[in-house]
């Protein structure tokens, strides 16, 4: 078997990832149907069977190794939140330069070119 790179998991991935998270007792087999069998092969969720009405069914849950990943995704998130823009980090950390008002003669405010 090659050894491919892992793609990054992204958009749709992401959110079915958020859902499994989000229903502990499972996530209806039916859910992100196109999205799940490639979680499972990256080993970020699972498929085993849950309580249903009067029967058991098929749920995905998700595993140590998905929480992981998402909390690798929510902080990189965070991280990119909280960099300097790129205006400020040009001009410095006090931002540009602020224009004083000065008083005319007739008491208006006018600002200096």
């Amino acid at each position: 078997m090659p050894s491919e790179p892992i793609a990054p998991v992204r958009g749709r991935q992401v959110a079915a990832l958020r859902s499994c998270l989000l229903y502990p007792q499972g996530l209806r087999h039916e859910a992100y149907a196109s999205v799940m069998p490639i979680l499972r092969k990256l080993g970020l969720v699972v498929s085993r069977p849950a309580r249903g009405p009067g029967r058991k069914v098929p749920a995905w849950f998700i595993t140590e190794a998905g929480r992981e990943h998402l909390a690798e995704i929510d902080a990189a998130k965070r991280r990119a939140r909280t960099a300097r823009p790129r205006s400020l980090a040009r001009v410095g950390a006090e931002g540009p330069p602020v224009c004083q008002p000065e008083v005319c003669d007739e008491g208006n405010y006018r600002y200096p070119l």
